[in-house]
């Protein structure tokens, strides 16, 4: 579950470094957003087949 969000972290942070005006903050920022938004909606998506009734 956390092995994307980690990966998404080393190339964010190098990758977001580059950007002409970017600080660490604002890819602080971007990295908190986006694992608040796999918090919210990761495991509620990720059930919903199931209470569905769908096999895989």
């Amino acid at each position: 579950m956390f092995m994307g969000t980690f990966m998404v972290l080393q190339v964010l942070t190098t990758y977001g470094m580059a950007f002409q005006g970017a600080s660490e903050t604002l890819i602080g920022l971007a990295i908190g957003i986006y694992g608040l938004a796999q918090a919210i909606f990761r495991s509620p998506l990720a059930c919903s087949p199931t209470a569905s009734g769908a096999s895989r």
